[in-house]
């Protein structure tokens, strides 16, 4: 596990009425938290940065990093910034070394301060199908059936190597399909009308409805395909940005996602980044 925490030095008195309240004046009421979780075979690892706003600098900022498949937390590392200085991007890093079996896990980062809580996200991660070496075949044959023997296992690692590319690719498709329906669905639940007192009314509103709904989420796949929009966001996460956002420049390309403009970008539930203010 990679990080810096230090104790920090025990104050000879207990700090003042006056000074607890100065203090608590200076901590922000919330913090820009940008990053990403990674995991694979035998690594957990969270990276990512932090920028306090306001004018007070802060003592020091402690990051709690855990672990989730499902309801059961697998494994919690933490990792402390010390004279957290507002106005300015401080990076981190956390890592973990564990072992993790194939699957997808949530990863929820909770930030506090001397006093308490001050943010708490979370973050989807998938670990994929490790790569196992081949045992090495010792030659106790001769020559020519060494070499049908070696031919044939030669032929088997290309063979078992294209099953586990198939066996991946199908699992990426199978989680990328699941996931479309569920934005389909849950932008078909947001655009449902609400019911009339008039059944004409309320039919025509619904037909209206699906058909903006529809061509919404037509605009929206295409620009998911590649073609760039107004605002960008990470499937990982639930926040878009302006195009030239230092948060958009870092979502990786496999993972970015683009919209035609804010209704688009919050039909989909995502919310606007706090940094550029789309």
């Amino acid at each position: 596990m990679t990080g810096c925490i230090e104790k920090a030095p025990q104050l000879s008195q207990a700090p003042s009425p006056m000074a607890e309240h100065q203090l608590a004046e200076e901590l922000p009421s919330s913090l820009q938290v940008d990053f990403d979780a990674e995991v694979s075979s035998s690594l957990f690892r969270v990276r990512g940065n932090i920028m306090v706003p306001g004018n007070g600098s802060i003592p020091y900022l402690l990051l709690n990093a855990t672990l989730r498949q499902g309801g059961l937390a697998l494994q919690s590392t933490k990792y402390m910034l010390m004279d957290v200085e507002p106005g300015e991007d401080h990076g981190f890093e956390i890592s973990k070394n564990m072992k993790i079996s194939p699957g997808s896990y949530n990863c929820t980062l909770v930030v506090a301060g001397p006093k308490d809580s001050l943010a708490c996200e979370t973050r989807r991660c998938k670990a994929s199908i490790p790569w196992t070496e081949p045992s090495p075949v010792v030659n106790l044959l001769p020559e020519a059936a060494s070499k049908k023997a070696e031919q044939k296992v030669q032929e088997e690692m290309i063979r078992d190597a294209g099953d586990r590319k198939e066996k991946i690719q199908e699992e990426e498709a199978k989680e990328v399909a699941e996931e479309s329906r569920a934005l389909s669905k849950a932008s078909s639940e947001e655009a449902a009308p609400r019911k009339e007192d008039s059944q004409a009314e309320n039919a025509s509103q619904e037909n209206d409805s699906s058909f903006q709904a529809g061509a919404s989420l037509k605009a929206s796949s295409a620009l998911s395909s590649g073609q760039e929009g107004m605002f960008a966001g990470s499937s990982t996460s639930k926040k878009y940005h302006r195009l030239d956002c230092r948060y958009a420049a870092k979502i990786k390309p496999e993972n970015k996602i683009y919209f035609s403009g804010e209704e688009d970008a919050r039909q989909q539930g995502y919310l606007p980044c706090k940094t550029c203010n789309p």
